[in-house]
C-alpha cells in the first residue's frame, strides 16, 4: 500500500488515476497535483515509455509553473502509454482526453 503513496507530500498529488480500456488499447495516467489556487491545468504527453512517476512530476511542474505565472490554477498532466506514430493515435487521444476530463472533476 505504501507504494501507492510514494509521491505524496504536503502539496499533493490531489488525485492520481490509472485508466485502462482494453477494448481500444488505452492505458493512461491522470495526475492532478494541486488545486489550492484553482482547477488544475496541464496537458497530455503520449509516448511508449511514459510512467506514473513522469505524470506526477510533470503535474508538479505545472503546479509551480502556474503559480509562478500568477495563474488561478493548479497543476495537472495526463500521460497516454502509446506510440504517437501508431494508427490509433487519434482515437486514443480522444478517449484519453474524455477519461481525463471525467477524472479531473474535483467532485470525484
Amino acid at each position: 500500500m505504501e507504494e501507492a503513496f510514494r509521491f505524496a507530500d504536503e502539496l499533493g498529488p490531489f488525485k492520481l488515476v490509472h485508466i485502462q480500456r482494453p477494448t481500444i488499447g488505452l492505458k493512461a495516467v491522470v495526475a492532478i497535483d494541486n488545486v489550492a489556487c484553482g482547477p488544475a491545468i496541464g496537458g497530455v504527453r503520449m509516448a511508449s515509455d511514459v510512467s506514473t512517476e513522469e505524470a506526477y512530476r510533470l503535474a508538479r511542474a505545472m503546479t509551480f509553473k502556474n503559480a509562478a505565472a500568477g495563474l488561478p490554477h493548479g497543476g495537472g498532466k495526463s500521460v497516454i502509454f502509446a506510440d504517437p506514430g501508431c494508427v490509433k493515435t487519434r482515437k486514443l487521444s480522444e478517449n484519453g482526453a474524455s477519461e481525463a476530463n471525467f477524472f479531473a472533476s474535483p467532485s470525484l
